[in-house]
């Protein structure tokens, strides 16, 4: 995921996840941009915790193939 340096969870930059939930609420209607309608909740695949923040679809990166 990617977060920018002054973002409060920057710690959790560069973790790889596992989503485990997906939320909707409507602030697509308001930015005319479907994915932002959603938002995630992650589980760290190094130590199987959950994160405790959600994060907004444009803040997850893929990971690379291999991964």
């Amino acid at each position: 995921m990617y977060l920018p340096p002054a973002d409060p969870d920057a710690h959790t930059y560069g973790t790889v996840c596992e989503i485990t939930d997906v939320l909707t609420d409507d602030l697509d209607t308001e930015t005319g941009r479907s994915t932002d309608a959603y938002s995630y909740r992650l589980r760290d695949l190094e130590t199987d915790e959950k994160l405790p923040l959600a994060v907004r679809h444009q803040d997850l990166v893929p990971a690379e193939d291999g991964q």
